[in-house]
């Protein structure tokens, strides 16, 4: 058969492995293999060091990380979002029915006009949905969020809030998110999600 071909070097030192539930796709953290300029504008001190630092030979990757997505039925790759990923444990949730999925600590793309919008998305993580096959995305929050479970009959995600490294101690607080048609939502009342739990 064809060999797998991807985009970046496969050795990202982060070799978290994302299958989707019906094996089609396969999401892959992988450096990137040039920095596009706009990508300097994020606030982030780990993007602004990797510019600071001596670019490597063509070819050879940087010191960012972005997400592909590998088709394994056509073998093909590309990136998922255009814009890198950090060094954190990577944050992918597959939605039960395989047609989208969940970034959940991600900067998203500069590429808007809007100038309130561009500055929210130079210094803040992002969880969002993106959809396949035509990767358009939706923000569910404005936060990084570490995704749990997805629940396939009442299709509410649980996230657990990140832990600050200055907060020690204590069990992470459950958020939870119901995708309702296009639109996510909020859940407050957290005991109906889970009360009726029957498995």
């Amino acid at each position: 058969g064809k060999a797998l071909q991807i985009l970046g070097v496969f050795d990202s030192a982060v070799n978290d492995l994302f299958l989707s539930p019906d094996g089609w796709y396969l999401v892959v953290m992988t450096h990137a293999i040039e920095m596009p300029e706009r990508w300097n504008q994020y606030d982030d001190p780990d993007i602004q060091a990797a510019f600071r630092s001596k670019l490597p030979a063509k070819g050879a990757g940087t010191r960012l990380l972005r997400y592909e997505l590998i088709d394994l039925r056509t073998r093909r790759s590309e990136v998922l979002l255009d814009s890198p990923a950090t060094y954190a444990p990577a944050d992918v949730l597959w939605s039960p029915d395989s047609k989208s999925l969940l970034l959940c600590s991600v900067y998203l793309p500069l590429d808007v006009e809007d100038q309130a919008e561009l500055q929210s998305r130079r210094s803040n993580k992002f969880v969002v949905e993106i959809k396949l096959p035509s990767r358009e995305f939706v923000k569910i929050a404005k936060q990084g969020l570490r995704p749990i479970r997805w629940d396939a009959r009442t299709n509410i995600v649980q996230f657990d809030a990140r832990q600050d490294q200055s907060q020690t101690g204590g069990t992470p607080q459950p958020i939870y998110y119901r995708k309702i048609g296009e639109i996510w939502e909020k859940v407050s009342n957290t005991r109906a999600v889970v009360s009726d739990r029957s498995e």
